[in-house]
């Protein structure tokens, strides 16, 4: 089969289920994690790199700890064989040197599934691999007072002229 073949493998209502539990998540709502991700599953983004599903819930426990009002919007989904790819927008405000300030981020989770069998016997797609693709430098790092402004130098000093 062609690398660029269209085929998909995730079942519809998997993949309709991930995107409903992103758009609406919230602490409450954190043990449905263990409906969509494997129990080994290997969660990695700019500032964390963990393994299990009890590492990944405490990433988002703490995002709701040190964020306020963190909101996920899917922009676009493309799938092709057991590889599911979600361009999604993150808003959320943040108290930076006594102030809140608003943030968007921008960025792309690449989430590869694979076909479990349950305790009890039933088949089960579950995600083992989630990694979040996004810019850490120009989205959060250069937002912040004088780590901004070494960022953006750093940034005007390598870029093609």
């Amino acid at each position: 089969m062609s690398p660029f073949s269209p085929q998909v493998d995730i079942p519809t209502e998997r993949i309709d289920a991930l995107v409903h539990a992103f758009e609406n998540l919230s602490p409450d709502r954190l043990d449905q994690l263990g409906q969509l991700y494997a129990p080994d599953v290997h969660f990695r983004d700019p500032f964390n790199d963990v393994k299990g599903l009890a590492a990944m819930r405490h990433i988002f426990e703490d995002m709701y700890v040190q964020l306020m009002a963190p909101r996920f919007a899917i922009r676009h989904v493309a799938a092709q064989g057991s590889t599911l790819y979600l361009a999604w927008d993150f808003d959320f405000s943040i108290r930076v040197m006594g102030q809140n300030r608003s943030q968007h981020i921008e960025g792309l989770s690449e989430c590869r599934w694979r076909c479990d069998r349950l305790p009890d016997g039933r088949m089960q797609w579950l995600i083992h691999t989630h990694w979040d693709h996004w810019d850490s430098a120009t989205q959060v790092y250069a937002q912040l007072p004088v780590v901004g402004n070494l960022v953006l130098w750093l940034r005007r000093r390598i870029s093609a002229s």
